[in-house]
């Protein structure tokens, strides 16, 4: 943790959710005192410094407007992300345009509006392919949806995730 220099003083991240999350976690976790939960607090703590050290803009806080819009295009996408498709369908959702929002993102070192509108979706593809394995695991009378995934490598060669991913792919017949 020493080679994380946040500084002395504010640091403006540009994804606060996220810290707010771990944040979190690291409440719920200290607030239930069992085995292993102090260690857990502190590998949260860690994880917490360094998603701020890679979250912190390094931007001037003279701009917190430009900051506060940035914010507000992600959160815009956050909400809206499975119907938009396009930096176009981005611009109009968040009412801005879509070379500002290009700025934006850029200034702030987030990549680009499009890579976030799809990790966004990939995230959400990610948690539903887990939670359709678990309600088939549910659905077979799997209590633990771990033993069903490696039951079901054994019995096909792969994982029901990659299988998932195999099928998707496949033309229509």
């Amino acid at each position: 943790m020493k080679a994380i220099d946040l500084g002395s003083g504010p640091v403006q991240v540009s994804e606060p959710n996220r810290i707010r999350q771990i944040f979190d976690e690291i409440q719920e976790t200290a607030d239930n005192p069992t085995r292993g939960n102090p260690e857990i607090c502190l590998l949260l703590l860690r994880l917490l410094l360094l998603r701020v050290d890679l979250l912190a803009t390094h931007a001037p806080f003279a701009h917190p407007r430009a900051m506060q819009s940035l914010q507000r295009c992600k959160n815009c996408i956050d909400e809206s992300y499975a119907i938009l498709n396009s930096l176009a369908d981005i611009a109009a959702t968040c009412h801005m345009d879509a070379a500002t929002i290009c700025r934006l993102f850029k200034r702030f070192g987030q990549g680009t509006p499009y890579q976030y509108l799809l990790a966004r979706k990939m995230h959400h593809a990610a948690d539903r392919l887990q939670n359709l394995v678990k309600e088939i695991a549910a659905e077979l009378g799997f209590a633990d949806p771990f033993h069903f995934s490696r039951t079901f490598k054994r019995a096909h060669g792969i994982s029901p995730q990659r299988f998932l991913e195999l099928i998707s792919r496949m033309p229509p017949s």
